[in-house]
């Protein structure tokens, strides 16, 4: 029997809880989520700055937020109810992504860190964060197409 990818799980989890709630079944090629992950990013960091303004602190971040590295930013949401929606279906998804995924997003795509700076803030090898950062964003992406949280292209 072949071995499953993490994300693979993770799509097909959303996809039925998905189709269990809307009754259309939603699909997400493998090959595809790589075009995603610039898209990804960017809603993190969207996601990142809506966080802060609400006065929530985002997910990843959580009690070990430390120095805060993100950028300002003027750029706001149409409306409250809008960010509160943003915010509340990004971060459901990112607490489907197990601790170091969650952390390595939060680093690299939120806090911007380099992978070396990544690596050497959580005390792992880089090589570990260079294979494990894209696994984790196209779980992540999966995870928000089927959500609708991304538009296909």
């Amino acid at each position: 029997m072949a071995a499953v990818s993490g994300w693979a799980v993770v799509a097909v989890m959303a996809a039925a809880e998905v189709s269990a709630n809307s009754g259309k079944r939603a699909t997400v090629d493998e090959g595809e989520l790589p075009l995603y992950r610039t898209a990804t990013v960017k809603l993190l960091r969207r996601y990142f700055r809506a966080s802060i303004e609400l006065g929530r602190l985002p997910v990843p971040l959580g009690k070990s937020a430390g120095m805060m590295r993100a950028k300002c930013s003027s750029h706001r949401l149409s409306s409250f109810e809008n960010t509160m929606i943003l915010v509340c279906d990004v971060e459901r998804c990112v607490k489907q992504l197990d601790v170091f995924e969650q952390t390595l997003v939060g680093r690299i795509a939120m806090q911007e860190y380099t992978m070396e700076e990544a690596a050497g803030a959580m005390r792992c090898n880089e090589k570990t964060v260079r294979r494990r950062y894209p696994e984790a964003l196209d779980k992540l992406t999966a995870m928000l197409l089927v959500r609708g949280l991304l538009e296909r292209v």
